[in-house]
């Protein structure tokens, strides 16, 4: 097998001026790779798994995450491309969406 880095960023700025210099925001976000192919996957994350939930936190500027994929020797598909779905959301604490820090 082979192994490859899937990196996920994420970028947060202010659209306007506040009394807060500084913000967080709790995020959660999901990966699925190889949406399309049903069988025996094509690519996988480390723990051998298709799907992969991390969070983050997130604060001015940009953060990110690096993710091992692995690609295993048995595939017998090397012309169809690898969809990776993501989503996110993001974790409210309390009332407050983001919050200073």
């Amino acid at each position: 097998s082979q192994e490859d880095n899937l990196t996920v960023c994420f970028h947060m700025e202010k659209i306007h001026t506040g009394i807060y210099e500084k913000l967080s925001a709790n995020l959660t976000y999901w990966l699925q790779l190889d949406t399309e192919n049903r069988g025996t996957g094509r690519l996988v994350f480390e723990n051998s798994m298709k799907n992969l939930e991390s969070t983050i936190i997130v604060s001015m500027g940009e953060i990110c995450k690096n993710h091992t994929l692995i690609i295993p020797r048995c595939s017998d598909d090397f012309t169809s491309p690898i969809e990776i779905a993501m989503k996110f959301s993001q974790n409210k604490n309390g009332n407050a969406e983001i919050q200073p820090v």
